[in-house]
């Protein structure tokens, strides 16, 4: 039993990398879609950065959680940086 899981699992991890380097068979993104910022991220964050409102205050104002600005925070940092 355990060749034949080898087998399988060897195939779906070929079949993933073809994914990844090729597209898919559908046409569609393999993984999931690139996040895009709200258009006032770059003026709230900009307050941020300044010490004018709080990380939480951001959060309010763009109408989202707490954990999901830390994220869009980090990748508007990483995006900055690269």
């Amino acid at each position: 039993m355990q060749p034949n899981r080898d087998y399988i699992n060897q195939t779906i991890r070929a079949g993933v990398a073809y994914a990844l380097l090729n597209g898919t068979k559908t046409g569609r993104p393999f993984g999931h879609p690139p996040t895009v910022l709200p258009d006032c991220f770059e003026k709230y964050y900009q307050q941020m950065k300044a010490g004018q409102i709080t990380k939480v205050e951001f959060a309010r104002l763009l109408r989202k959680g707490r954990r999901t600005i830390y994220r869009w925070i980090a990748q508007y940092e990483k995006g900055k940086a690269g």
